[in-house]
């Protein structure tokens, strides 16, 4: 029991082969067990326990890491940008504080990629507002004669 609320726990530190572990396998095979759907609140618990689980071990991974942890809990809650996050967390080397350097070009690259990411989004998103637009002005006259 101890060994289970020592995982949950956002205390301590990870390195990479405990995080690959804890962080990466425990909530996938509890995201497997969640998507059997043997009962709508085993589902739940199942998946709210994996999100659980992968927040707190990438806490103490990024604890870890010559990252600032704050950025990088941050950047985890980011859509798009928490898968960049969770490879950065496995393959970070383990090692003190370093200079803030480091920080700001994973953040620039973070940022960047964020700035990608939205561009796409809106590319394929305005042509899509327009169209449907349009067609709802097409139907209102119609509509509003009957």
């Amino acid at each position: 029991m101890n060994a289970i609320l020592n995982i949950v726990s956002p205390k301590g530190k990870y390195n990479r082969k405990e995080y690959a572990i804890y962080g990466m396998l425990i909530p996938l095979g509890l995201l497997a067990l969640a998507l059997i759907n043997i009962h709508p609140i085993l589902t739940g618990t199942l998946l709210l326990l994996s999100i659980v689980v992968l927040v707190f071990s990438s806490v103490k991974r990024a604890r870890d890491t010559k990252y600032n942890t704050v950025t990088m809990i941050v950047l985890f809650f980011l859509p798009y940008v928490s898968l960049v996050v969770l490879l950065v967390l496995l393959f970070a080397p383990h090692g003190e504080k370093v200079s803030s350097k480091s920080s700001k070009v994973l953040m620039i690259v973070v940022i960047g990629f964020v700035v990608v990411i939205l561009g796409i989004l809106a590319a394929v998103a305005i042509p899509k507002l327009a169209a449907v637009q349009q067609e709802a002005k097409a139907v209102t006259p119609q509509s509003q004669l009957q």
